[in-house]
């Protein structure tokens, strides 16, 4: 499901920390930069596009990394 913006601080910290997440697909601006997260919404720092919108399960912890098992 989508949450609209604003967000609280929690969750623009989770949403942050899905962002840096190394095994999920970020979200990106339509020239594939990496999203930001403020309480106003999604923000690209290098072209200033916008989003307002995120997935309610990005509130939630990260999921398990799933290469996990294979590092030494």
């Amino acid at each position: 499901m989508k949450v609209e913006a604003p967000w609280s601080d929690e969750q623009v910290y989770a949403l942050n920390r899905w962002q840096g997440c190394d095994w999920v697909h970020e979200f990106t601006c339509p020239a594939g930069h990496m999203l930001a997260a403020l309480h106003s919404g999604w923000v690209c720092p290098d072209c200033n596009y916008r989003q307002t919108w995120a997935h309610d399960y990005m509130y939630n912890p990260l999921p398990p990394d799933p290469l996990e098992l294979l590092k030494p």
